[in-house]
């Protein structure tokens, strides 16, 4: 119920446009991932104030490490916070720096800590992205879009007698796949080898992109049950960003802890969507080029850290992934025969999206758990 009332506004009718959607974007962002209060004179991170843990996890800059209980940063500017945390180690850059060389022998004792600070920062930022689509869409900026609306588009039969959100009782039911997926990868635990600030990051990571998959199917499900042009553009533009974080986790696989490159690969991927208002197969054309880009940057990661056990996860789930695009393609075609009558080719193409998805979250999760530090190929 929260989660459609988020998306309801986007059924209703339309406003004046806002401009500068963007920049509300980044700022809200940023806001939401550096809130600071301000406590005599010093800028304190909110979420590591209540720690009655002795000593702290996490020192303060100017600190001896083991000491401390908040890390203050000085009086800065939220806007400028994230690159001064990359390089102060905040979120574990450089743990040897952070706990000296007490890091290897420690930081297994205090892989119990809590995750849940993480997660919920992961799913807030999911849902204030999602909720700004959606305002976007309502504005009617996308209207010149090209979508597909309307019953016809599903080889699945409508069942008369059920209510709108079970008339395609397979396609529409499917979509609660997603969240038990979702809410299965929000409950893991990251298994990442390193300090308490490698596990924080690992687990952020994952939580965000449970979060899409938490997002993803009420939405789709709502597509399929309003058969609205509104509902239709936010499945679409959602389905970008859930391409584009693999990249940016294999990214950060390959480079390290670097916020600012990962919200631009976000953005860049929130933007490209744009190009659907250029041309009536744009968004295919974007999409194809996503998923281009994951399955690229996918193969480098691999090659660099991979496993067997990786590349096991990343063949399922290009396959997978080949199997989503085709079987959605040939819908009805696919429905002359007896296999894809009753649960047609649409219904198959879901599983095979949640399918990749779940082979995504056991290629990044392998791979980062079997990732070194970036520093520790240079320490000898």
């Amino acid at each position: 119920m929260v989660i459609a009332g988020l998306f309801a506004p986007i059924l209703a009718g339309k406003m004046e446009a806002v401009l500068g959607m963007g920049f509300l974007l980044t700022a809200l962002l940023n806001h939401a991932l550096f809130a600071t209060t301000k406590e005599k004179g010093k800028t304190v991170l909110p979420w590591r104030q209540p720690i009655s843990r002795a000593p702290s996890l996490l020192p303060p800059a100017t600190s001896t490490p083991g000491q401390g209980h908040s890390i203050c940063v000085g009086d800065h500017g939220d806007f400028f916070l994230l690159a001064q945390l990359g390089d102060r180690g905040v979120f574990g850059k450089n743990c040897s720096a952070e706990f000296g060389d007490n890091c290897g022998g420690s930081c297994s004792s205090h892989r119990g800590f809590s995750m849940q600070p993480e997660s919920g920062r992961a799913l807030f930022h999911v849902a204030v992205a999602s909720c700004l689509c959606a305002a976007a869409i309502h504005t009617g900026a996308f209207d010149g879009v090209s979508v597909q609306v309307g019953l016809e588009h599903y080889a699945e039969a409508p069942v008369a007698g059920l209510p709108a959100f079970l008339a395609m009782p397979f396609n529409s039911l499917v979509n609660l796949a997603y969240v038990l997926l979702g809410a299965y990868w929000l409950q893991r635990k990251p298994s990442t080898p390193g300090c308490p600030a490698e596990v924080r990051r690992a687990c952020y990571l994952k939580d965000v992109f449970a979060g899409m998959a938490l997002v993803y199917g009420p939405v789709q499900w709502l597509r399929v049950a309003s058969q609205t042009r509104p509902a239709a553009v936010l499945d679409q533009w959602l389905t970008l960003p859930i391409f584009a974080w693999p990249v940016a986790w294999c990214l950060y696989l390959d480079r390290g802890w670097k916020p600012w490159l990962f919200l631009a690969v976000e953005g860049l991927s929130l933007c490209s969507y744009g190009l659907a208002l250029l041309h009536p197969c744009g968004f295919e054309f974007t999409l194809g080029a996503h998923i281009a880009a994951a399955v690229g940057q996918a193969l480098c990661t691999q090659g660099r850290r991979g496993s067997p056990s990786s590349g096991m996860y990343l063949a399922l789930g290009v396959l997978c992934c080949l199997g989503f695009v085709v079987l959605k393609l040939y819908d009805h075609q696919l429905a002359q025969w007896c296999l894809f009558q009753r649960l047609t080719g649409h219904f198959w193409s879901k599983v095979c999206d949640m399918l990749q998805f779940h082979f995504a979250f056991l290629f990044l999760t392998n791979v980062n758990a079997c990732r070194r530090h970036p520093t520790a190929g240079k320490m000898h």
